[in-house]
């Protein structure tokens, strides 16, 4: 009997530290979310066919306040975020649908994006559509702004 008492003990105890780190990791969410309320955010990944076109077309147009997150090796990399908050937002949106590049807003406590992955490949296939994407992206942004 002693062994089956040690086992849930041990059980017990790994649960709840499992259950504290979910609790203060979805608190930090939680403060992250509120704390940028009205940010914007860019999100692309590090598939060679998109990274090149954004990286040379897409990044330089964005307006200045638009964040830019890139995610290399399914690991976000953002200047401003601490990475466990920038992968919360990442792991809700990606559970949703939708596939990389995005569009993310945070817009009275919740996270809105729109994947923009089809309309990326469009332009990389049809040159001539590339600024028909730019001009989606920025009238994605200046909506946001009105609402």
């Amino acid at each position: 009997m002693p062994f089956f008492t040690d086992v849930l003990l041990i059980s017990v105890s790994i649960l709840l530290v499992f259950v504290l780190v979910r609790y203060y990791t979805r608190k930090s969410y939680k403060k992250f979310i509120a704390q940028n309320e009205g940010k914007k955010f860019f999100c692309y990944n590090d598939r060679l066919v998109t990274k090149a076109f954004i990286e040379t077309h897409v990044l330089p147009i964005l307006p200045k306040e638009v964040e830019v997150v890139w995610v290399e090796k399914r690991k976000p990399i953002s200047l401003n975020y601490k990475r466990a908050n920038i992968s919360a937002m990442l792991y809700e949106i990606n559970s949703l649908n939708g596939s990389f590049p995005f569009l993310v807003t945070i817009e009275n406590g919740t996270v809105d994006y729109i994947s923009l992955q089809q309309q990326t490949y469009k332009a990389i296939q049809d040159p001539g559509k590339t600024q028909w994407l730019l001009d989606v992206i920025l009238g994605i942004f200046d909506d946001s702004d009105k609402s």
